[in-house]
């Protein structure tokens, strides 16, 4: 193979590089706009699930009266029973 071959199979495959480096590029700046589409979404999700997290303690926190009140109220009622049932015995 003379200098003059070299050079063209030299060139042509520099000219391989380069057009496969363009592709690179397309292709990165593809990926680039999607990984910022996708951060963005999850930006908005953390959001949602933020307020969602402060609902739920919201309601936590009722549903905890709820369940003392309940407590309270059943212990109330099963006082009454025995308070009843002991002045019956006795009347």
């Amino acid at each position: 193979m003379d200098d003059a071959e070299f050079k063209i199979k030299l060139e042509s495959k520099l000219d391989k590089i380069s057009d496969d480096i363009v592709e690179i590029k397309v292709t990165l700046g593809k990926q680039e706009e999607n990984i910022n589409y996708h951060i963005k979404r999850s930006d908005l999700l953390e959001d949602q699930v933020s307020l969602l997290k402060e609902d739920i303690s919201k309601s936590k926190g009722a549903k905890d009266l709820i369940v003392f009140l309940a407590k309270v109220g059943s212990f109330i009622v099963a006082a009454v029973g025995v308070i009843l049932t002991i002045v019956k015995r006795f009347s």
